[in-house]
């Protein structure tokens, strides 16, 4: 698996959306996706239950002109658990 990072600078991502994390097996295929505003905090991840970003997030419904910077396993796992995270204290 490769982990990757596209910011707002190389794509048209929808506010508050400023960096999509993916991670991307051999074929090319996105298996998780997570969305972070501008200050850092997770404001979306795929799979989700909830469908405000599309049943198969934002990397499949933007144009990625250019390449992406690779990330670490453990940052863009800890980005996946601060969501997940969020998500079990919200009420």
């Amino acid at each position: 698996m490769k982990f990757l990072r596209w910011t707002a600078d190389l794509a048209e991502l929808p506010p508050p959306i400023e960096a999509v994390y993916t991670e991307v097996d051999t074929r090319g295929d996105v298996h998780r996706e997570v969305g972070v505003d501008g200050i850092g905090n997770v404001v979306y991840r795929k799979p989700s239950s909830d469908p405000k970003w599309g049943r198969d997030g934002l990397f499949y419904s933007i144009d990625l002109p250019a390449p992406a910077e690779e990330v670490s396993a453990e940052r863009f796992d800890a980005l996946w658990d601060d969501m997940a995270g969020a998500q079990r204290s919200s009420p």
